[in-house]
């Protein structure tokens, strides 16, 4: 016969592993790929600082007054609501105030051929032609140590540059 607590240990661990695993299910972001999307509101704005307040009340987010101007987000005011794309780091890559038409995210996919030194621009070889983009300053580092040939799959925006960067493994 088994003891009493490892009767109990052990009903302890399914009933946290479920609960764990409902409360993943309710989760309010989606997965885009290795990309999550998250709901927020802007709480305060200080010194051109966004801070964002996700929807479950648990988690703030920020965006520098450069990432405000780059998502093109220069008027957004307390109590906005704002769909966030977060990276494979948790980095905020995308944000759209929530319900806004123009969410023109896409992937191509190609080959590496260049960027120039500065990682402002990345040329990519794919199906559909030679594509000379744009490379956000938060994607930059992601190009560093690309060699000529690797295949790899590049987000854009829908200002056509280029968010985030993922080689194929």
């Amino acid at each position: 016969m088994m003891p009493i607590h490892s009767m109990l240990l052990g009903l302890c661990a399914v009933v946290l592993t479920t609960a764990t695993a409902a409360m993943a299910a309710d989760q309010p972001g989606k997965a885009a790929g290795k990309h999550k999307e998250l709901q927020a509101t802007v709480e305060r704005i200080d010194a051109g600082v966004v801070i964002l307040m996700e929807a479950d009340q648990l988690r703030r987010h920020s965006l520098s007054p450069t990432q405000v101007e780059r998502m093109r987000m220069t008027d957004l005011k307390v109590g906005d609501d704002v769909s966030l794309i977060l990276n494979e780091n948790n980095l905020i890559i995308d944000a759209h105030r929530t319900g806004m038409a123009g969410r023109g995210r896409h992937t191509l996919q190609g080959t590496f051929v260049a960027a120039d030194n500065s990682g402002k621009t990345v040329n990519v070889q794919t199906t559909d032609g030679l594509k000379a983009l744009t490379v956000d300053s938060a994607a930059a580092g992601k190009m560093t140590g690309l060699k000529q040939g690797t295949s790899l799959t590049v987000e854009v925006n829908e200002a056509g540059t280029v968010i985030d960067i993922h080689t194929e493994r």
